[in-house]
């Protein structure tokens, strides 16, 4: 799925302001590991987005446990519960691609609570492990495209990995922005609101695994995760480790037999691309016939979202999401579930203050709109419009 072929097509309101599509490279279009060249970007439009969609926002973060005996305890697990199917006449739910990434940097805090504020409900991002076993928010196998630095996730430490710049690639205002461990953003979606749509992105060890899964645990996250991965012994782990925990398959392709694919690995959810269900649309019914869910990516075209709504799918993942949150609330006929479908359950709260600044966040001052930089190297100021 390509990007956007105009730089101003599909302006969408986000908070009351008009925001212009981006430039075609801002958009990453899949769920697949590959390289994009690091790109400069224009200021203006982001810093607007950015005081007027959010009146607080954390840039960085570092782990911070609130551990949940029961949820710790393997013996205390329930069964995965089922993913909910969409009810009918409901809007597709709004899965944010890498958070919001067609306004702010992927993966990061920011770009969570950008897409939170839109009306994603869901956050979709990816886990990685650094060298010494820390698992963090990364798409990529390399810290190129997306930080000032160089080299393998898995070449790097923790100490490493978090005195890495993750914003100013995508433009100066996001400049300080830190690469989250998982911990901070489960930490994040824990107390400001949301559910996570994690991928296990690439091989990972069985203890690996087990790292993340503790992690979900830790935070008290269990109903609020889904687990995905394009590999099966990723989630076969997570299965055999945590069973109450819902898992999605990742198909560039669709398998011979998607029903029987889902039942042999215990799936809630079985998430192919947009292409691969262009080709094969009846599969979504048969899926739904076997309470598998079908969430479809990466499609940033109303004209895909309603077929995509048409054929029945109860997802779709996008680098668009307030566009998509616009668009699903204005397809709901009157009287049907709405956003509360949208949500799914988990309503996306709307924080009523600013974050914790914990080890040297960068926060947006909900009052000031003014960033600053707290305890973490020097200093960041940069005055953003009220909305």
């Amino acid at each position: 799925m390509t990007g956007c072929s105009s730089a101003f097509r599909n302006a969408a309101l986000v908070s009351g302001v008009a925001r212009p599509d981006p430039p075609r490279g801002r958009i990453v279009p899949d769920m697949t590991p590959s390289r994009y060249p690091r790109r400069h970007h224009r200021t203006g439009l982001v810093a607007a987005l950015l005081g007027a969609a959010l009146g607080t926002v954390a840039l960085t973060g570092a782990p911070v446990r609130t551990a949940d005996p029961a949820q710790a305890d393997p013996a205390k697990a329930e069964p995965a519960p089922t993913v909910r199917l969409r009810p009918a006449g409901a809007p597709p739910t709004v899965f944010a691609h890498r958070g919001a990434s067609s306004a702010a940097p992927e993966n990061t805090l920011v770009s969570d609570e950008v897409a939170r504020r839109a009306g994603a409900g869901w956050i979709e991002d990816d886990v990685q492990s650094s060298r010494d076993g820390v698992p963090y928010v990364l798409h990529d196998d390399t810290v190129d495209r997306t930080t000032d630095g160089k080299g393998r996730i898995r070449d790097l430490t923790a100490a490493q990995l978090d005195a890495l710049d993750a914003g100013s690639w995508f433009a100066p205002a996001y400049a300080g922005t830190r690469l989250p461990t998982l911990a901070a953003q489960l930490e994040d979606l824990r107390t400001r609101g949301g559910n996570l749509l994690l991928e296990i992105k690439g091989p990972h060890t069985r203890d690996e695994v087990a790292r993340i899964v503790q992690e979900v645990r830790d935070h008290g996250m269990t109903d609020r995760v889904l687990v995905q991965s394009f590999e099966v012994d990723a989630l076969r782990f997570t299965r055999e480790l945590a069973p109450e925990l819902p898992l999605g398959l990742l198909r560039a392709d669709l398998d011979a037999d998607p029903v029987a694919t889902a039942r042999e690995l215990g799936l809630a959810a079985y998430n192919p691309s947009d292409e691969a269900l262009s080709a094969r649309p009846g599969i979504v019914r048969e899926l739904h016939a076997a309470g598998v869910s079908v969430n479809v990516w990466t499609v940033d075209r109303p004209a895909r979202w309603r077929a995509l709504a048409d054929a029945g799918v109860d997802g779709i993942i996008t680098n668009r999401p307030a566009e998509l949150a616009g668009w699903a609330a204005a397809w709901a006929p009157p009287g049907t579930a709405g956003q509360a479908a949208r949500r799914d359950g988990h309503p996306a709260e709307q924080p009523q203050g600013p974050l914790t600044a914990s080890d040297g966040r960068l926060v947006l001052d909900r009052d000031t709109r003014i960033a600053t930089a707290d305890g973490r190297g020097p200093a960041v100021t940069a005055v953003l419009p009220d909305p």
